[in-house]
């Protein structure tokens, strides 16, 4: 067999490259994915604690998603206005 043209050699090392760029973006991809951080079920601006009984831990997407749509709200008062919705809501007669 002949030797490779540096032509074919270097689009090969490209595809290769190309190839493994790809599967790391696919890993970081899914290890972001499965990453957790705290949230505080009664906040530390309200006196909320360390403590474990007072910490969930969360995909970083979700946590984010919460503070995004309810700021600070306990999950008392997010459960409140829920449930204020669904009563004006019904209330209207849809």
């Amino acid at each position: 067999m002949g030797k490779k043209s540096d032509k074919a050699y270097w689009k090969e090392v490209r595809s290769d490259a190309k190839l493994r760029r790809q599967k790391r973006r696919e890993k970081k991809e899914w290890v972001k994915a499965g990453k957790t951080n705290r949230h505080h079920i009664l906040n530390k601006c309200r006196g909320g604690t360390w403590q474990k009984s007072n910490i969930l831990n969360w995909d970083i997407s979700k946590h984010n998603a919460w503070h995004f749509l309810f700021q600070n709200m306990s999950f008392t008062e997010v459960a409140e206005l829920l449930l204020r919705t669904v009563q004006i809501k019904n209330s209207l007669g849809d």
